[in-house]
């Protein structure tokens, strides 16, 4: 069991970009992941099921992040920079059944504030589908 109290980030920059063909960069390295992770028939050394480590963190941090969004999809391409990102998360679980408490803070291209509230649970299957409570401000 993996068990943290608190994990910190601190202005971490990402690009989420949608190419012409609607697939998100972020998907691309995860195929990515999961290929070089598979094994070829034949090569497994056990057939033996494990199930992953049960994992708990009391609270994730992340603060003045920024999201560099671009969407290739549509002529002219559409971008977007939402900068200033607070994230916490809190009883976030791969426990089946929990429910993590979720709250962003952020600015839209240095213009409008937005906030969003929710609960969410990324780590189990199935996926736990958020419902939001958002606002925004100008």
């Amino acid at each position: 069991m993996v068990n943290l109290d608190e994990l910190h980030i601190d202005s971490q920059v990402e690009l989420v970009e949608l190419d012409e063909s609607r697939e998100l960069n972020i998907t691309r390295i995860f195929k990515g992941i999961r290929k070089a992770s598979s094994q070829p028939e034949g090569d497994s050394l056990s057939t033996e099921e494990t199930s992953p480590p049960q994992i708990s963190i009391k609270m994730a941090r992340a603060r003045n992040g920024t999201i560099k969004l671009v969407d290739r999809s549509i002529k002219p391409p559409f971008h977007a920079v939402l900068s200033g990102i607070d994230t916490t998360v809190k009883g976030l679980s791969n426990l089946p059944g929990t429910k993590a408490d979720l709250s962003i803070k952020a600015v839209i291209n240095n213009n409008a504030g937005m906030s969003i509230k929710g609960t969410v649970n990324p780590m189990v299957d199935p996926r736990f589908v958020p419902t939001w409570k958002s606002r925004s401000t100008m």
